[in-house]
């Protein structure tokens, strides 16, 4: 009996489905990336900015500046709360559907925008679709991925939102000195292209298996988990036996728990709603928030004049790179040591900005050194945080907390990002802070983050999605995980998502045969 490798079990299929929801990441990562470049861009300000009569020069205030970037998370927080009951209702798809939708919407507003109240109302409009987004696409590719590259598939989440940072920087680069309406119009409507990807390609990809079997469609998930499985593991009965699983295991968690959210608050969850809380928390107060909202910003107060737009071009683009390794390494690495390791850079980056970027005299290395770190910052933040705060909230809730826990997750998120988004400013304004030395807060919060993954992060990489309330219950300290041995059903429904052989099918049987029986009273269960 042998195990295929981590790649055996993905098709061309799943890999559509994946980038088909994946777009959604892109919106994301345009929505927040462009965001932040278009408050500095001369046309912006001037159509939506003050005029001051003295210099002759257009600026939008302080308080209205954290007042919009604040408020406009008010969508996403929205977008969030409403993810969990429309996903266990209607599905998947149709959320991502949804937030395309709501999207389209939202351009429209902003590009029709006379004045700056008209123009967060369509931001707060985009960002109900963002909190969607970042609920639906982890959720789904989580769902439909097999455990063994489960973290490449979900993952791929954080390169494609820094691609779309990425665009929504650079594409204010050409138009930094362009005083027309032309010059915002264009960086806005570049955000309608991964709302259309998503409502031309999502009606084509199944519904996750997972969410099928959870409501009593068994036919339909296993004709879903065929479609996105190799025809050899259909043909061999692989997958009817990986459905059969799934079946018993949502018989089991029905036995025991109904899913409220309440219970994130009993003994069996609160763990693991802790972990959530900080992993989110960490992701937006150790520097990636900064940057994406507040970058070009902090770059103009630097001195850097017209490089603004290039540095956090160049910082979104060596983001890219740092996301698709980590990724690409995330399965055989495991989840700790991206996040140990991006935790000791975001320390060592935000000590150098707090430290030299506010001395009066600085020279032309030590600027280097700020701007470096500062693109380093964004870096360590996706290596660590953001490519596992989404992924591991989306394994963590069990068979039956999971979108609970994605809802819970990103709500907490955007309430993080409200309060830092709105508050930065004032530090970056206020003589005694001058800016740069704000990067000792976000240090401190960055040495706490090391701490909390090496003493409360578990590792769940190659962990199947039913496995998980087995784990947390077993109570170990999280470098215990790596070696723990589970025999529930979660274990047989991560063997067969690894590829093991047909020649392990009559033993799953059996086992599928007692747990159905434990769970239904002594009746046989019809196995395919």
């Amino acid at each position: 009996m042998g195990i295929k490798s981590d790649w055996a079990g993905v098709t061309p299929f799943l890999l559509f489905a994946v980038m088909a929801f994946s777009w959604g990441d892109l919106l994301f990562g345009i929505d927040t990336g462009s965001f932040g470049a278009l408050q500095v861009l001369p046309s912006w300000l001037r159509s939506f900015g003050d005029l001051n009569p003295t210099t002759g020069v257009y600026s939008s205030p302080t308080s209205r500046t954290s007042l919009m970037n604040a408020i406009v998370f008010v969508g996403s927080f929205i977008g969030c709360a409403i993810f969990e009951p429309i996903c266990e209702r209607w599905g998947f798809k149709v959320c991502i559907m949804l937030a395309g939708v709501v999207q389209v919407i939202a351009v429209i507003v902003e590009l029709t925008a006379t004045n700056w109240i008209v123009f967060t109302v369509g931001r707060i409009i985009a960002y109900i679709g963002v909190g969607l987004v970042e609920n639906a696409t982890p959720g789904y590719c989580s769902e439909v991925s097999p455990a063994a590259i489960r973290g490449f598939m979900s993952g791929s989440m954080t390169v494609l939102v820094t691609v779309g940072n990425t665009i929504g920087v650079g594409m204010s680069l050409p138009f930094a000195t362009e005083m027309g309406r032309i010059g915002w119009i264009i960086p806005t409507a570049i955000q309608l292209l991964p709302a259309l990807g998503i409502l031309a390609m999502v009606p084509f990809c199944p519904e996750s298996p997972r969410w099928l079997i959870s409501k009593g469609r068994d036919a339909e998930g296993l004709a879903s988990l065929n479609r996105l499985r190799h025809k050899r593991d259909v043909d061999s009965g692989i997958t009817a036996i990986e459905c059969d699983a799934l079946i018993a295991a949502v018989q089991e968690s029905r036995m025991v728990e109904k899913g409220r959210w309440i219970d994130l608050l009993s003994k069996k969850y609160r763990r693991r709603t802790v972990i959530v809380l900080l992993l989110f928390c960490f992701y937006q107060t150790t520097g990636g928030g900064f940057v994406n909202v507040y970058g070009p910003t902090f770059y103009r107060q630097m001195g850097l004049g017209s490089k603004v737009f290039v540095y956090a071009t160049l910082g979104q683009g060596i983001g890219i790179v740092s996301t698709i390794i980590a990724i690409l390494l995330i399965d055989k690495l495991g989840r700790r040591l991206p996040i140990i390791t991006g935790a000791t850079m975001l320390v060592v980056c935000n000590v150098l900005i707090g430290t030299l970027g506010p001395k009066p005299n600085i020279t032309a290395v030590e600027q280097n050194v700020v701007v470096a770190s500062l693109i380093l910052l964004l870096s360590g933040v996706k290596i660590s945080f953001q490519c596992n705060a989404f992924l591991m909230t989306s394994e963590m809730g069990g068979v039956r907390m999971r979108k609970k826990f994605m809802g819970f997750g990103t709500t907490v998120d955007v309430i993080y990002r409200i309060v830092f988004t709105a508050v930065v400013p004032f530090f970056l304004n206020d003589p005694l802070y001058m800016g740069a030395r704000f990067a000792f807060v976000m240090g401190g919060f960055a040495l706490a983050s090391w701490f909390f993954a090496v003493l409360m992060v578990p590792e769940t990489s190659g962990r199947g999605l039913e496995e998980m309330d087995e784990l947390f219950a077993m109570n170990m300290w999280p470098w215990e995980w790596k070696n723990a041995k589970t025999t529930g059903l979660g274990s047989t429904i991560t063997a067969l998502e690894m590829g093991r052989d047909v020649e392990m099918m009559e033993d799953v049987k059996d086992k599928l045969a007692v747990e159905h029986a434990e769970n239904t009273n002594g009746a046989v269960p019809t196995l395919r």
